[in-house]
C-alpha cells in the first residue's frame, strides 16, 4: 500500500518549498507517485493499493494513476499512526497474509527491498518488517497481524520515529526484520542528494529524472 496525497489538491512538500515554488513542488511529488506506482504495478508478489488523501479527491486521483490501480481513501480524521494502522488492520481483515505501507517520496527506492518486506511476511519470518528513512523515521512499515501499540505515543515527523517503533516491537516480544537504510525527499539538502544520486545512473525514476532535468539543469 502506497500512502499518497492527491497532487494538486492540497499543498504538498511543505519543507521543500523552502527551496522551489509549491507548484514545482506539486509537479515533483506527482513525479514521485506515479514513478513508485509504476514500479510496483504488475509484481505478483504484491497486491498493489493506492491509500490517498483527501477522500473527496478520488475522482483525480483516479485520472492520475494507471487504469486498475485499486484506491483507499485515508481516514479524515486521527494522527498519522491512527491513519495508517486503520488502513494495515483492513487490509489483514480482506485476507491478506501481511500488510505493508510505505511511502511515496523516496523515489530512487530500490523495488527489491519492497519485494524483501513482502516476502518475509508472507514466508512468516517477523511479524514486523521496518525501512528505516536516513532522517528517523521510516519510509516502509509490514506488519503480519494486528499490533495497534506500534503507531501509539510516536513522535511523528521526528527523528526518533524509527527507534520508538523498533522499541515497542522489543516490547511486545515481535520478530522483527529491518531493510536497508534510504532516504526520502523532504527538504532542500535531500533534493540536491537526489540529483547527485542520478547524476550518470544508468537508471531511476524516469518522470523524477525528467523533472531534475528541466527544472534543476
Amino acid at each position: 500500500m502506497v500512502m499518497a496525497r492527491v497532487p494538486g489538491i492540497e499543498p504538498v512538500k511543505s519543507r521543500l518549498t523552502r527551496t522551489i515554488t509549491p507548484e514545482m513542488a506539486t509537479l515533483l511529488y506527482r513525479c514521485f507517485l506515479l514513478d513508485r506506482v509504476d514500479a510496483l504495478v504488475g509484481r505478483p508478489e504484491i497486491a498493489l493499493l493506492v491509500a490517498f488523501t483527501p477522500a473527496w479527491g478520488r475522482a483525480r486521483m483516479q485520472a492520475l494513476l494507471p487504469s486498475g490501480v485499486p484506491l483507499r481513501a485515508q481516514a479524515s480524521t486521527g494522527d498519522l499512526g491512527t491513519r495508517v494502522y486503520g488502513l494495515l488492520a483492513g487490509l489483514l481483515a480482506d485476507g491478506h497474509p501481511g500488510a505493508i505501507a510505505m511511502d511515496s517520496d523516496s523515489p530512487t527506492l530500490p523495488v527489491e527491498h519492497v519485494l524483501e518486506a513482502a516476502d518475509v511476511l508472507a514466508r512468516q519470518q517477523a511479524e514486523v518488517v521496518l525501512g528505516p528513512a536516513a532522517d528517523g523515521g521510516y519510509y516502509l512499515i509490514g506488519i503480519r497481524g494486528r499490533h495497534p501499540g506500534l503507531f501509539q505515543d510516536i513522535p511523528w515527523s521526528t527523528d526518533q520515529v524509527f527507534e520508538r517503533t523498533l522499541h515497542i516491537a522489543a516490547r511486545h516480544g515481535l520478530r522483527t526484520h529491518v531493510l536497508p537504510e534510504w532516504f526520502d525527499v523532504d527538504t532542500g539538502p535531500d533534493l540536491r542528494r537526489l540529483r547527485e544520486d542520478l547524476r550518470g545512473a544508468a537508471t531511476g525514476p524516469p518522470r523524477t529524472r525528467r523533472w531534475l532535468d528541466a527544472f534543476l539543469a
